[in-house]
C-alpha cells in the first residue's frame, strides 16, 4: 500500500528515528544542478505520529558538503553517524564519482547535526560496522578525488590492517 504523504527528495537514505518517525535524506539526488546549487531539503521527517502522517524539511544549513551516496550507521548513544558522500560529480562518459571525507553526527532528539574531524580517506558510498566498543569501521566506496584523477582501487586488505591497528 502506498503511503500517503510524499517527499520532496528521493529517499536515498532512510532510517527509523525515536519515536515513531521516518527520516530520509537525499542530498543531490545525481543531479549535479543540486549538487552546485541545492533548492530541495537535504533532508525530511515523516511524523506518523501525527494523524494524518506529516513530512517536514529538517535543517541542513550546518552541512558543507553532499552527503548523497554516504554511509551511515547508528551509535549506542542513538545518535546516527554520516560518513563520506558526493564530492565530485562526473562529466559524461567519466563514470566515477569522488568520495566525500566529511562526518557528521545527526541527533535524532534534538534534530541537529554535528561536524566531526574529516576521514582520512574520502568514500563514496562507503559501508559502515559498528564495533562492539561504539567504534565504527568505514572501508570500501571509491575515494576521494580530483576531476583529472582515477579513484584508487579499494582492498579488503586495508580492512585487515585497521583491524591489526585496533588491537
Amino acid at each position: 500500500e502506498m503511503l500517503g504523504p510524499e517527499f520532496v527528495n528521493s529517499a536515498t537514505h532512510v532510517v527509523l528515528l525515536p519515536p515513531n518517525r521516518i527520516f530520509i535524506f537525499g542530498g543531490s539526488s545525481l543531479d549535479p544542478d543540486e549538487f552546485r546549487k541545492p533548492t530541495l531539503p537535504r533532508a525530511e521527517i515523516l511524523d506518523m505520529n501525527a494523524s494524518p502522517w506529516q513530512t517536514s524539511a529538517l535543517n541542513c544549513e550546518q552541512l558543507h558538503g553532499d552527503l548523497w551516496c554516504g554511509g551511515h550507521t547508528f551509535l549506542a548513544d542513538g545518535k546516527l553517524l554520516f560518513v563520506g558522500g558526493t564530492n565530485y560529480y562526473p562529466p559524461p562518459p567519466d563514470p566515477f564519482y569522488g568520495g566525500l571525507k566529511e562526518a557528521y553526527l545527526f541527533d535524532p532528539f534534538t534534530e541537529t547535526w554535528e561536524r566531526l574531524d574529516d576521514m582520512q580517506v574520502g568514500r563514496w558510498y562507503p559501508t559502515l560496522i559498528r564495533l562492539a566498543d561504539d567504534r565504527v569501521l568505514t572501508f570500501s566506496g571509491l575515494e576521494f578525488r580530483t576531476p583529472t584523477e582515477t579513484p584508487e582501487t579499494n582492498l579488503l586488505k586495508i580492512l585487515f590492517e585497521l583491524v591489526a591497528k585496533m588491537d
